[in-house]
């Protein structure tokens, strides 16, 4: 299976649940993914933020 790369505004949907703007079930469905995949992805985005505020 290929793996599938997100744009900025896709990253910006995650952000966006992330911060409590959107549930983990919207945006899972705007984005057309699985929880599992949701989660992998949100994860990573705030390693991301970790990492930028050190």
């Amino acid at each position: 299976m290929k793996k599938r790369e997100f744009n900025e505004m896709e990253l910006q949907i995650v952000d966006a649940c992330i911060n409590g703007f959107f549930t983990k079930y919207r945006a899972q469905k705007i984005l057309g993914i699985s929880n599992t995949k949701l989660n992998e992805i949100i994860n990573k985005q705030k390693e991301k933020k970790a990492l930028i505020r050190k």
